[in-house]
């Protein structure tokens, strides 16, 4: 992939930060995928809280939103951060399908963000 997706890392505070990097586009499936997958690689047993950094004026497509849904089920806790009424309104959607709004958030803040995954880790 010639343009940089994504990429993850484990914090110090305890959280695995994942970052959509492209700004302006419809992320597919196959795109979103190799995001998670940096997470996989970092903590194969799912036991680290995620914090998700949308890129500015992105979403991602139909395929994409339902491998997201599950993927997110699967973690402890993921705060997500958007920028835009388009992004919140599919992560508000997202959390209502997962049926687990305790541990899944939508934020506009990043401290805020990273303030209430933080309490999570504890």
């Amino acid at each position: 992939m010639s343009m940089e997706i994504a990429n993850a890392h484990l914090t110090d505070k305890g959280y695995i930060l994942l970052e959509f990097l492209q700004e302006n586009v419809t992320l597919s499936k196959n795109e979103v995928v190799y995001g998670w997958e940096l997470v996989r690689g970092i903590d194969p047993l799912k036991k680290y809280p995620v914090f998700l950094k949308t890129a500015k004026w992105s979403l991602i497509d139909k395929e994409a939103r339902i491998f997201v849904i599950s993927e997110i089920r699967s973690r402890p806790s993921v705060a997500i951060l958007v920028h835009n009424l388009g992004q919140k309104l599919m992560g508000n959607f997202a959390v209502k399908l997962t049926g687990n709004s305790k541990n899944i958030r939508i934020f506009e803040s990043e401290s805020e963000a990273i303030s209430w995954l933080v309490k999570k880790t504890k």
